[in-house]
């Protein structure tokens, strides 16, 4: 079964951190479900990336069981 392209497009939302512009500050939200993760540092946004993608991973594997036409 292919992959929607769809299940993986995120929106960024990124905060200015006052005094330190290296620091990625803000939220992340999976447009397909519309669950949002808010991050407050480079690897909590890389976190929550990969959280989501095995959660649509998750998703489409019990998707694939329960459809009838591929029994």
């Amino acid at each position: 079964m292919p992959t929607d392209p769809r299940s993986h497009v995120y929106v960024l939302k990124l905060t200015p951190v006052e005094g330190d512009a290296s620091v990625l500050r803000g939220r992340v939200e999976h447009i397909a479900s519309g669950r949002r993760h808010d991050f407050h540092s480079t690897p909590a946004l890389i976190d929550c990336l990969r959280h989501e993608e095995q959660q649509v991973k998750r998703e489409q594997g019990a998707t694939a069981e329960s459809d009838p036409q591929d029994h």
